[in-house]
């Protein structure tokens, strides 16, 4: 009734639980089936959370149809195959996962997963016929029109199965909001618990006023379908986001540890070494994310979060904007958040001023200008959040912000803190160009200059050179 261990390093655990106790009778049978069913479902959910996903394979198979668990295994399951982008095993244990189970707030993400799953292997009556129940219950749920739309020259949809997803109605909520991570005038994170996944998760919603606005809504949903597109160890993964209870959410990977931010004005700047490390994997991020079409638009300290074993994770890509779009963002020399105001008519900013997509600080003198973005934007940020991680400042701080970074020239980290070293100027000098075309190239080119200048800079160090020669005699 139930596999063998995978591979040689899983214990068989059917035999351990049943040695010396063999059932005696049905109802112990019964009992000993379902111990072995709670005991397999533990073990999928474990290894799914430690990203163990052949494993998480292994341990949901074991689990017999006849369980009360088999249901949620098999949408487990239609999670993993997606997350290893195998659409097709994904959309059908989606598929038997949910049964003729009714769309509620609790799966509607579910169903959606399952539409897309069956469209990525060309299974369009079987998309066709998840898509259709997410419409009937939510018609602003992602962009489940638009994707029905394109699907008009299929058939037509079954109207008794639009009536029968249209009579659910809401039991629950899927997240259990957990305590107050932050809050700002565009919204509010929590720490919750995912119902559906038995995970801990971070939940943004957007404010009433901002979901309110159409343009919003719309803009919201399009660039968190960017994010959850990226995978990358350095980027905080975005689970799920849509419309609940007619509140837009974006559900996140939980990462316990503190931002740049806290670290810097709770130690201070950072060592030349952690500085390395931090432009390092921004870099790699920033570049994986850039060639997939999206720019982030807000790189500052406060979005990068460290972790205790040192890995950078770089978060809230919800105000990215994908490159195919090519409109400026947050833009406003010619009428952007400002509301037509010039630079001559800007005012002060102090730390708590943000504009639509991203903060005054670190902001590109392009964005500014109203022109379209481009990776180099990200680039530019990423500069002013090297000064001041190297510094405790940012390099403009005072009187006109959008204008100092329009027109002034930023001044060398090494004149706030003379023992950095040489490549720190250099790097930030290049990052903070006002053309973009005068920046780096991309983050690989950022990247490998900042690599060759501090190697260059070991070799030519007069301490390191006396311990080298010191170690050698």
């Amino acid at each position: 009734m139930y596999e063998r261990g995978g591979d040689d390093g899983e214990q068989d655990v059917e035999v351990k639980l049943v040695q010396g106790r063999m059932p005696s009778d049905t109802r112990e049978l019964e009992r000993l089936q379902r111990e072995l069913a709670d005991h397999w479902m533990g073990e999928g959910r474990r290894r799914v959370a430690e990203g163990d996903m052949d494993g998480a394979v292994r341990s949901l198979k074991r689990i017999a149809e006849d369980s009360e668990h088999w249901r949620s295994a098999r949408i487990l399951l239609g999670e993993v195959y997606r997350e290893l982008g195998q659409w097709g095993p994904a959309a059908t244990c989606y598929t038997l996962g949910l049964a003729d189970e009714p769309v509620r707030a609790d799966n509607v993400a579910i169903h959606y997963e399952a539409g897309l799953c069956a469209l990525e292997v060309g299974r369009m009556e079987l998309a066709v016929d998840h898509l259709d129940r997410v419409q009937a219950f939510d018609p602003d749920h992602r962009d489940t029109d638009e994707l029905l739309a394109r699907l008009t020259w299929f058939g037509k949809r079954s109207p008794e199965r639009v009536r029968r997803a249209a009579a659910v109605t809401s039991a629950s909520r899927r997240f259990e909001r957990g305590e107050l991570l932050g809050q700002g005038t565009g919204g509010t994170v929590y720490r919750a618990r995912d119902t559906l996944l038995d995970r801990e998760v971070a939940v943004k919603t957007l404010s009433p006023d901002a979901a309110s606005v159409d343009a919003t809504r719309e803009g919201f949903l399009k660039e968190a379908r960017a994010a959850a597109s990226l995978s990358h160890r350095n980027i905080v993964a975005v689970h799920d986001f849509g419309v609940m209870a007619g509140e837009l959410f974006l559900a996140m990977e939980l990462v316990s540890g503190p931002t740049l931010r806290d670290v810097v004005r709770r130690d201070g700047p950072l060592s030349p070494l952690a500085l390395r490390s931090v432009v390092d994997q921004a870099c790699d991020a920033l570049g994986y994310a850039h060639g997939k079409g999206v720019i982030h638009l807000d790189i500052k300290p406060a979005n990068l979060i460290v972790t205790a074993n040192g890995l950078l994770k770089i978060t809230d890509f919800g105000l990215s904007k994908c490159l195919a779009t090519g409109e400026p963002a947050g833009a406003r020399g010619a009428g952007g958040p400002g509301g037509g105001a010039s630079l001559d008519g800007v005012r002060t900013a102090d730390a708590s001023q943000s504009l639509v997509a991203g903060t005054p600080f670190y902001m590109a003198p392009e964005r500014i200008r109203g022109e379209p973005v481009t990776p180099a934007v990200d680039i530019y940020a990423l500069g002013v959040t090297l000064f001041e991680l190297a510094t405790g400042e940012v390099p403009f701080r005072e009187g006109d912000i959008f204008l100092a970074h329009a027109e002034q020239i930023a001044p060398n980290p090494s004149q706030l803190r003379p023992d950095l070293p040489p490549w720190v100027d250099r790097v930030v000098d290049r990052c903070l160009r006002k053309d973009p075309g005068d920046r780096y190239a991309s983050t690989d080119a950022l990247r490998a200059e900042m690599q060759a200048a501090a190697a260059k800079t070991l070799l030519t160090d007069p301490q390191l050179s006396r311990q080298l020669e010191k170690l050698a005699s």
